[in-house]
């Protein structure tokens, strides 16, 4: 929880904040405080080390979890409170999902959801040599 109205506060003095947090566990704590960001239209990026990527399909239950082998759960939680949620399962769009949740917060100024399997930080992937989105912003206008 604290995690996340630190993300709030980094936002508000700096234009975005981000946290990350465990699954379920700590995604279901962070909840109040980017509820808090989307009310305040505020870009926090929420990441969310998700179950590993081989578990989908599964039907296990895993720990941090509410002991049912769901793992959209908090996905759905997040989806009235972020304008953009981004579930990485595999290497070859992670960077496109990541980057497209970056620049959505950005753009709407609100908070976004990004989980990624805990196993795809450790995978060397070529496909992290592609370029990234192109991104701008235009300038918001201020009382004249």
């Amino acid at each position: 929880m604290n995690a996340g109205y630190a993300a709030d506060g980094y936002a508000r003095s700096r234009g975005v904040g981000a946290c990350v947090v465990t699954f379920t566990v700590g995604g279901l704590s962070v909840l109040n405080a980017i509820t808090g960001a989307y009310s305040e239209n505020l870009p926090v990026i929420c990441i969310v080390g998700g179950p590993n990527s081989n578990d989908y399909g599964t039907n296990r239950i895993l720990h941090h979890t509410i002991g049912l082998p769901d793992f959209s759960q908090e996905l759905r939680c997040f989806q009235t409170v972020t304008c953009y949620q981004a579930v990485v399962n595999n290497l070859e769009d992670a960077h496109e999902l990541i980057d497209t949740a970056i620049s959505t917060a950005l753009k709407e100024s609100k908070p976004v959801y990004i989980s990624v399997g805990c196993n795809l930080p450790a995978i060397p992937h070529p496909t992290f040599n592609s370029e990234p989105i192109p991104f701008s912003l235009s300038p918001k206008i201020s009382n004249k």
